[in-house]
């Protein structure tokens, strides 16, 4: 298993694709765990775990609606397993916030 940080959002957007092929011998991966931490006082946080095999045509392979707890605790985690690609990026789809907030996504993926 690798793990890697997908960046640092701090408005609604994907974070730069990261070629998992690197890490693994050339192959893909089907098996991804997502931290995701957040700063500030955060009223509304969904992330988008997207995934390509070209990297350029993304599809979401995974979502997170933040429940109230986790706004609180400013993290969450939520898994993607059986969906195999070459590319992977975070996408911040919804961010509201009372006081700026940045939301730090980390990945954790392998075979």
């Amino acid at each position: 298993m690798k793990f890697k940080s997908l960046g640092t959002k701090s408005a609604v957007g994907a974070t730069p694709a990261l070629d998992i092929t690197q890490d693994i011998d050339g192959k893909m991966t089907h098996a991804f765990g997502i931290q995701c931490n957040v700063t500030g006082d955060p009223l509304t946080i969904t992330v988008d775990l997207e995934g390509s095999f070209d990297g350029t045509s993304w599809t979401i392979l995974g979502t997170k609606v933040f429940s109230a707890p986790e706004l609180a605790a400013l993290t969450a985690m939520f898994h993607v397993i059986g969906k195999p690609v070459l590319h992977v990026r975070a996408n911040v789809s919804t961010l509201t916030f009372t006081t700026a907030a940045t939301v730090d996504t980390i990945l954790l993926y392998g075979k």
